[in-house]
């Protein structure tokens, strides 16, 4: 019944959490500096995050792209200038049917038990209190509206979308298939935590953080498509999501560090 009504209530909700962080991120800039946020460092270099909000652009293009091509596909009529995902996602399907062994299957469902949804939420709740407790109130926020939000549109494009799992998948799985909500979800909450520990780290450190934290995601994006419980355009979408979301809510951070680090000076 929950899910049900967050499916039917995915896209708004979604759309209310961007209203809401507009809100938010408007009266943040207007309060007291005592009262903002207290952070370590300063923010990203102004190419840094510019160059990352012109890759959100990009993957949320992209991602229409691919949603256009889903939708296409499914009338009855077809789409003659959509992609034919499907033949290409059962070629590589059937790949793996033939290649895989079942000394694959143990560690990688292990591996992508790292996109868990109970994980994940413990996670995010874990670092969404530490960020509270350090009355780091513009990153809590930050947190919030990734880790929330990137949950509400995957429900909200599987639902649209309905495109059905691969048959003879490794594990049981439910839902649709279109995107993965692994690839999507360990996407943003892994680089999103990479992020927020940037400031602390030492500058060698920061590059292989980072670069960890995309291999997890990306790793366990290839994992759904190993399992055959979701195809190769299904985690490709998950990605693109992933990309868009977590740098639109990156990016007004930083933009919002950096109007607040300009008034200092």
């Amino acid at each position: 019944m929950l899910w049900t009504w967050i499916d039917a209530h995915a896209a708004t909700g979604g759309l209310c959490l961007v209203l809401a962080a507009l809100g938010g991120l408007f009266f943040y800039l207007r309060l007291p500096a005592t009262a903002r946020l207290r952070h370590a460092g300063l923010p990203m270099p102004r190419a840094a995050w510019l160059g990352l909000a012109a890759a959100g652009v990009l993957a949320l293009l992209a991602l229409a792209v691919m949603v256009r091509d889903m939708l296409g596909l499914v009338q009855p009529a077809g789409c003659a200038t959509c992609t034919d995902w499907p033949v290409l996602d059962e070629a590589l399907h059937l790949w793996l049917a033939g290649h895989a062994t079942d000394a694959w299957v143990c560690p990688v469902v292990a591996f992508t038990q790292l996109g868990n949804v109970a994980w994940m939420v413990s996670l995010s709740a874990a670092v969404l209190a530490l960020l509270l407790w350090r009355r780091d109130w513009l990153h809590a926020a930050a947190w919030v509206v990734a880790t929330a939000g990137v949950g509400l549109w995957i429900r909200a494009i599987k639902t649209s979308v309905g495109r059905p799992r691969p048959v003879g998948g490794w594990v049981p799985e439910g839902g649709f298939s279109f995107p993965s909500g692994h690839s999507a979800g360990t996407f943003v909450l892994y680089l999103m935590l990479a992020w927020l520990l940037l400031p602390y780290l030492r500058p060698a450190w920061r590059w292989p953080v980072g670069l960890a934290a995309l291999a997890v995601a990306l790793g366990v994006g290839a994992s759904r498509v190993v399992l055959r419980v979701h195809y190769a355009s299904d985690v490709l979408a998950g990605w693109l999501l992933g990309l868009a979301w977590m740098a639109l809510v990156i990016c007004a951070v930083e933009w919002a560090q950096t109007r607040v680090a300009g008034r200092r000076c």
